[in-house]
């Protein structure tokens, strides 16, 4: 074999034809691949962490429904959203545009999960206000002025059932907020009630978290206001804002690792070690401590890792920082091998 793969990162691996048919136990090849990983020890931790994606998800199955199941469905959707505002729920389906073959077990999977799952996730409440809740999966909603919200799982977003552009906010939530004119008022404001901390929008894309007594805000595109114990702070494209009860802490962030839970994926380019805790207190609100930091051997991280779940970015780490990982509580303590 002639293809160079020493610049081949995981999801290069799990897209190539030799790589797999080795995966699957082709004697033809395997010796190839144990030569080659003999030759190039400073890929062994890129190519352990492909053999670890592999074999999680080798394991999933088709998922077929039975006849009549897809009609059933509907019309109970339709029975229950009689009367409803306009609004559309459903999971979240990431692009389909060259996706690797191994991904898209992962995502059926997750998708027909989220769908027997959901039907009864959203409803008025008795105050008058429609929630919606996400529930195990990914949830996207669009809204009646056609912004897009995606719910992480166990979200909750809540809003009047005589729709005004305001709503609130539990958990975490992506926001493609869509620009709103009024002739007599000028652009419509958009907001945003999580916790004590409430944000203003007119259009833009934002990524906010909300956490027992913290609430963080991650901006992508455009500038929001966001206001929270009297104070009040504008915020620029690639800027997290934090709100903790004693004032605000900002601070200057790749906008898209923070958005890796809605996309499946993190995109490392060079990522400081030093900025993991930041990224996992936001993603998954743990405290992540990194003992004797300046003896790992990687100080960064660059490629792709599967963010479908906290579990599989603890193995990543494990393998790509050589480190033990040990949850302990709250925390997450990664120990030096």
């Amino acid at each position: 074999m002639e293809r160079d793969y020493t610049d081949y990162d995981v999801a290069d691996f799990l897209e190539d034809s030799a790589f797999i048919a080795w995966m699957k136990g082709d004697d033809k090849i395997g010796g190839f691949w144990e030569k080659w990983r003999q030759e190039h020890p400073e890929k062994e931790a890129v190519l352990a962490a492909a053999q670890e994606q592999y074999r999680l998800l080798a394991g999933f199955r088709k998922i077929r429904p039975q006849p009549g199941d897809e009609e059933a469905v509907w019309q109970r959707i339709a029975a229950e959203i009689h009367g409803m505002p306009p609004m559309r729920v459903h999971a979240v389906k990431r692009s389909w545009f060259r996706r690797p073959w191994w991904q898209y077990a992962a995502v059926l999977l997750a998708v027909a999960m989220a769908s027997w799952a959901g039907y009864r996730q959203w409803q008025p409440a008795d105050n008058g206000r429609v929630v919606v809740q996400a529930g195990n999966g990914l949830k996207e909603v669009i809204l009646p002025d056609s912004t897009v919200v995606v719910l992480d799982r166990g979200a909750q977003l809540s809003y009047a059932a005589t729709y005004n552009r305001h709503v609130g906010l539990k958990g975490t939530a992506f926001f493609r907020v869509s620009k709103q004119w009024s002739p007599a008022s000028g652009a419509r404001p958009f907001t945003i009630q999580a916790g004590k901390m409430q944000v203003t929008v007119l259009g833009t894309v934002f990524s906010i978290s909300r956490r027992r007594d913290s609430v963080q805000v991650v901006l992508q595109e455009g500038s929001v206001k966001a206001a929270a114990g009297g104070r009040a702070v504008i915020m620029h494209p690639g800027e997290k804002l934090r709100w903790s009860g004693r004032g605000f802490d900002r601070s200057a962030v790749n906008a898209q690792l923070y958005m890796a839970w809605k996309e499946g994926t993190f995109h490392f380019n060079h990522t400081a070690v030093g900025e993991l805790p930041d990224l996992v207190k936001y993603l998954y609100g743990y405290d992540l401590v990194i003992k004797h930091e300046a003896s790992l051997p990687v100080r960064y991280i660059s490629g792709r890792v599967s963010a479908a779940n906290e579990e599989d970015l603890w193995k990543s780490l494990e393998l790509l920082l050589h480190v033990r990982v040990r949850k302990q509580g709250n925390r997450i303590v990664l120990w030096p091998r």
